[in-house]
C-alpha cells in the first residue's frame, strides 16, 4: 500500500495501568480500554506504562485481545516496570508506524510514523517513582539517547512535576514540586514544551490520585518539540475510575479542518533561536548584532539632524526587520526537520 505524502490527523493517549499481569484485573482494564477506544475519533496510538511484563512474548500474549499492533515493548525481568504502545486496527496511522528503539529496563521506547515526505517520533516514558535520585539518573541518561531523533512527541508518566499548580494537597492547597534538575535539563535540551500548559497556563488538571489520598498531581503529560506546537493540541482527560490511580491523557496531531489563524499571529521564538542568541559565534547572534548596530547609526544620524524622537522613528523598522529574520530562520529550521 502506497504511503500518503503527509501524516494524517490522529490522536494519541497515554495511561499508566499499574500492572497487566494479573489475569482478572488485566481483563477488566483491557475491556475498559477497548470500550473507551471506540468512542475516540481517529485514535492513532495508546502509550501504556507500568505493564509489569517480563518479556516481549508475555506482553504480546496478554495484549493480543486488543487486536491491531503492539509496538514499543520494553520489559524488565525483575521489577514492576514496562512500557508498550497499542496501535488499533482502525488507526489512521496503522500502515505508517514502526518500531525504532527501546530501553532494556522497561523505562522507554520509541516508535516512528513515516509517510512519503514526513516522519514523527513518539517516545513512551515511564520515569522512576521510587526516588528523586533514580529519576535524576534516568533523565540524565536518556537526554543524549534521544537527541539524535527529530520531530519528537514524548508522552507518559513522568513521576515529577514542574509547576506548583500540578500538585494539590488533600486540603486543596497547591504545593511546590520537588526540584528535578535533570528532568528540566532534558526538556530544555530537546526543546520540548508541555503541551497542556502551553494551551492552559493557569488550569489545574489532575491525572494521578495517590492511594492514601494525601495528594493529587499532573504526573502524566505530553511534551512536543517547539516547532510542532502549531500542529498539536491537548484533548480531554479520560478518568479510569478504580482501574488505576492514573487517568488517561490525550493529544491530537494535525486537524481535519485547518486551524483558523489570526491575521497577525503572535510570534513566539523557538528554543533553537534563543540558544543561538546565547552563542556569540552563531550566525543568529552576528546578524542580530548587525541589525542593532545599524539601528544605532541611524539614531545618531537623526539626532545629529535635531530629531528629538530619533529612537522612536528607528525602533519600529528595526523590530520588524528582526522579527521577519527570526521567522524566516524558524521556518527554515522547521522545513529542514520535517
Amino acid at each position: 500500500m502506497a504511503l500518503p505524502e503527509e501524516i494524517p490527523h490522529f490522536r494519541i493517549y497515554s495511561i499508566n495501568f499499574r500492572g497487566l499481569v494479573d489475569t482478572k484485573r488485566r481483563n477488566d482494564k483491557l475491556a475498559w480500554l477497548q470500550t473507551e477506544a471506540k468512542g475516540i475519533q481517529n485514535l492513532g496510538v495508546v502509550l501504556i506504562q507500568e505493564t509489569h511484563f517480563k518479556s516481549t512474548w508475555e506482553a504480546n500474549q496478554a495484549l493480543r485481545r486488543l487486536g491491531g499492533k503492539i509496538l514499543g515493548i520494553s520489559c524488565a525481568r525483575n521489577n514492576s516496570k514496562g512500557v508498550c504502545c497499542w496501535v488499533p486496527r482502525n488507526s489512521p496511522i496503522y500502515n505508517m508506524v514502526e518500531d525504532v528503539s527501546r530501553s532494556n529496563r522497561g523505562r522507554w521506547s520509541i516508535i516512528r510514523i513515516v509517510t512519503g515526505i514526513q516522519h514523527l517520533h513518539i517516545v513512551n516514558i515511564y520515569a522512576p517513582a521510587d526516588s528523586k535520585e533514580a529519576r535524576e539518573e534516568f533523565f540524565s541518561t536518556v537526554m543524549y539517547k534521544f537527541e539524535d531523533y527529530t520531530n519528537m512527541i514524548l508522552g507518559g508518566d513522568w513521576n515529577f512535576c514542574t509547576d506548583s499548580m500540578d500538585i494539590v494537597k488533600a486540603d486543596g492547597r497547591v504545593a511546590e514540586p520537588e526540584d528535578q534538575p535533570s528532568g528540566i535539563d532534558l526538556l530544555a535540551h530537546l526543546e520540548l514544551d508541555d503541551l497542556f500548559r502551553f494551551y492552559h497556563p493557569d488550569v489545574i488538571q489532575i491525572t494521578f490520585e495517590h492511594s492514601n489520598k494525601t495528594h493529587e498531581a499532573r504526573l502524566d503529560r505530553f511534551y512536543v518539540q517547539s516547532h510542532l506546537l502549531d500542529r498539536t493540541e491537548p484533548t480531554s482527560t479520560i478518568h479510569a475510575g478504580s482501574l488505576s490511580d492514573h487517568h488517561m491523557v490525550g493529544m491530537a496531531f494535525g486537524r481535519i479542518e485547518p486551524r483558523i489563524q489570526p491575521e497577525e499571529p503572535f510570534y513566539r521564538m523557538s528554543r533553537h533561536l534563543i540558544k543561538q542568541l546565547a552563542n556569540k559565534e552563531s550566525k543568529i547572534y552576528r546578524h542580530t548584532t548587525e541589525y542593532l548596530v545599524d539601528a544605532k547609526k541611524q539614531i545618531l544620524e537623526l539626532r545629529g539632524k535635531g530629531r528629538a524622537l530619533a529612537a522612536h522613528e528607528v525602533w519600529e523598522d528595526t523590530k520588524t526587520s528582526i522579527v521577519r529574520y527570526y521567522k524566516e530562520e524558524d521556518d527554515r529550521l522547521r522545513k529542514q526537520r520535517w
